[in-house]
């Protein structure tokens, strides 16, 4: 044992000074020892007055904060590093955990029996090489506490500017849900609510636009790029489009075919743009019709895809983030169907969730919104899947 410890002493920067006879010295002074993972080398508070060596694996440095309990990472040491060098210089009662990371092989030199046998000289070279291992590890300290302070700085501005587009988007949906209500209540005397929700639209969607802006964050963040291009945006929108139609269309032909409630019912409504439905509604209605769900279509997308679901996958630190933020945004989303029905307003939720998805994988609100154009305008106003809805 005693070679393998004289080999690893001359090895160490603490000893790299030391004569051969200093070695002599402090050989039978030092213990090897070993450590399984989790173990702990030394307890914060405890009276100790050993250095430990450590010769492989991993440590590290815990301290607990007295108000909660808990115990925080430090720093992490390696090989031929030492720890608990303050027992060195006079302090007994040890000021952090050190515990082992992985099992640990570790050289541990008593200095009280150093500081008993009165070895001066020693001590003195010893603690002269342990002060510059312990500036540089000072120093190294200081820049982990910078960094730290650095980052959690950054984290306070990224939930200041996040939770301001979350609370601008929250009061938005309320005003234009509390507004569509009464529009609901005034229909009577307003032939159509495009007229009115139109210009609401708009401004809800430069509002939105231009918080994005003031941000510090890029346009980018809230979806708004074409970093996956876009023919291949709108081809893996079609492809999940297409399937999403065709499943309205075969739910909706079974119940024909086999319900008998729902027999006198068509499948496919080819005359919606034709005379039929231009004579009931009258062609600047469906005009008007036309241009509202144009222009609603995206500004949902950016109000629920491209600014909630965005800020909170941003904001939360949870590893289920993307999810979680999926399935908040379309809370309100589906809550804006709500005023057709409640089986529309959970159709929305079911679909709200594929178009957070792709606006998740995509990076962008290209794909969700040429989805959502498509398989709303196309159910709602071809397949007419409100005929068939529940509730």
């Amino acid at each position: 044992m005693n070679n393998r410890v004289e080999e690893f002493l001359r090895k160490n920067e603490v000893f790299n000074t030391l004569s051969d006879e200093d070695l002599e010295t402090l050989i039978p002074l030092c213990e090897e020892k070993s450590f399984e993972k989790d173990e702990i080398l030394i307890h914060e508070g405890e009276t100790s007055s050993s250095l430990f060596f450590v010769k492989e694996g991993k440590v590290s440095i815990l301290k607990k904060d007295l108000k909660t309990d808990e115990e925080h990472l430090i720093q992490e040491f390696g090989s031929n590093m030492v720890v608990g060098e303050m027992a060195l210089i006079g302090e007994t009662h040890r000021s952090a955990t050190i515990k082992a990371v992985e099992k640990v092989g570790a050289i541990v030199l008593s200095v009280d029996k150093l500081c008993k046998n009165k070895y001066r000289d020693l001590l003195t070279n010893l603690k002269v090489n342990l002060s510059k291992i312990i500036s540089e590890r000072t120093r190294g300290a200081n820049r982990v506490i910078v960094d730290s302070l650095k980052d959690q700085l950054e984290e306070q501005k990224l939930r200041a500017e996040l939770g301001n587009v979350i609370i601008f988007i929250v009061s938005l949906v309320f005003i234009y849900i509390f507004s569509f209500q009464i529009l609901s209540v005034l229909k009577v005397k307003v032939f159509t609510t495009a007229l009115i929700s139109i210009p609401g639209l708009i401004v809800s969607g430069i509002g939105t636009i231009l918080l994005f802006k003031r941000s510090s964050f890029p346009l980018s963040s809230f979806g708004f790029n074409l970093d996956n291009g876009l023919v291949k945006t709108a081809l893996q929108a079609l492809m999940i489009s297409i399937p999403v139609l065709a499943l309205g269309v075969g739910i909706k032909w079974a119940l024909i075919r086999f319900v008998p409630a729902f027999h006198d019912l068509t499948l496919i409504h080819f005359g919606l743009l034709g005379g039929p439905v231009v004579k009931e509604l009258g062609l600047f209605k469906v005009i008007m019709i036309g241009i509202s769900y144009t222009l609603f279509v995206p500004v949902q997308e950016i109000i629920f895809r491209g600014g909630m679901q965005s800020s909170l996958e941003m904001f939360l630190l949870s590893k289920k983030k993307r999810l979680i933020a999926i399935v908040i945004s379309n809370l309100p989303f589906c809550m804006f169907h709500l005023h057709i029905s409640i089986g529309m307003s959970v159709m929305a939720f079911l679909l709200g969730t594929l178009w957070g998805y792709m606006r998740s994988i995509q990076g962008n609100l290209i794909g969700a919104m040429i989805s959502h154009f498509l398989v709303g305008f196309l159910g709602f106003f071809l397949l007419k899947i409100k005929e068939v809805l529940p509730f």
